[in-house]
């Protein structure tokens, strides 16, 4: 039985490591592997924690370098100024600063 107000429903989806069913339960991610996968991948496992860990990229960002590339259509060097960006339309970024 699913309780809306502490559970979601499970839905189905797939990754580079398996398909698996994801699910909020009490404002946490449950994750697990398809029934039928014979040896599902642990990374599945990571999931969850990966969703709040420190590392976590949680906006776009776009090499400065690459920026003025995109900017005005020519190639880079190896530095990393790295800035972050917004999404436009279809794919297109929205680089902050840019004219």
């Amino acid at each position: 039985m699913t309780n809306s107000a502490t559970e979601a429903p499970a839905k189905p989806h797939s990754s580079h490591w398996g398909a698996f069913t994801g699910q909020w339960v009490d404002d946490r991610l449950v994750v697990r592997p398809h029934p039928n996968d014979p040896d599902p991948n642990p990374i599945l496992d990571n999931f969850p924690e990966a969703l709040r860990h420190k590392a976590r990229v949680t906006e776009p960002i776009l090499d400065s370098l690459k920026q003025e590339a995109l900017v005005r259509n020519r190639a880079v060097g190896d530095e990393h100024n790295l800035a972050k960006v917004s999404r436009g339309r279809a794919g297109e970024c929205e680089i902050e600063g840019a004219q």
